[in-house]
């Protein structure tokens, strides 16, 4: 009989640790042990550096979509609590 693999615990290569069925990440190192996980950080780590965007896009926006700027001034101005 063939067992299913998601229920069985899973070895994190990097430290060792018996994992839960179905954990994306190590409850112990927190490293990737699944290849979508994996994936996924890959995938974050190139957002991070493109300024976090995706694809050159900000996500949910055009790539016409005007950039979002500040209405309420600068830091400078004194900071006080609503009335």
């Amino acid at each position: 009989m063939e067992q299913d693999m998601a229920s069985n615990p899973v070895s994190c290569s990097n430290c060792g640790t018996e994992n839960p069925p179905g954990q994306d990440f190590c409850t112990e190192c927190d490293q990737p042990l699944t290849a979508s996980a994996d994936e996924g950080l890959r995938e974050n780590q190139e957002a991070q550096d493109q300024g976090g965007v995706i694809g050159g896009d900000a996500v949910g926006l055009g790539g016409d979509a005007t950039p979002l700027t500040s209405d309420v001034g600068t830091t400078d101005e004194e900071i006080r609590p609503l009335a």
